[in-house]
């Protein structure tokens, strides 16, 4: 496994249906060029991933969450 990859496993917390979601989206995400998947040992070996954007295209901002609705709000709307 490569320095800077991550493994299929460290991403994935679920059931199949979770397992399928997450699968597609990195197929989807390696054909876009953001990502590169490999499986080392075919066919059952673990499927290891590496962002190939740069970090620096993005800033983490602390922001204050929003306000979660109450039934007063919801009163008020109806």
């Amino acid at each position: 496994m490569r320095p800077r990859a991550v493994r299929l496993e460290d991403i994935w917390y679920g059931g199949r249906e979770d397992l399928v979601m997450v699968f597609t989206s990195l197929l989807f995400l390696a054909r876009s060029g953001k990502i590169s998947v490999w499986q080392d040992d075919l066919p059952f070996g673990p499927i290891s991933l590496e962002v190939k954007m740069d970090w620096d295209i993005g800033t983490i901002e602390d922001v204050a969450p929003a306000p979660v609705p109450t039934a007063r709000d919801r009163e008020a709307v109806m």
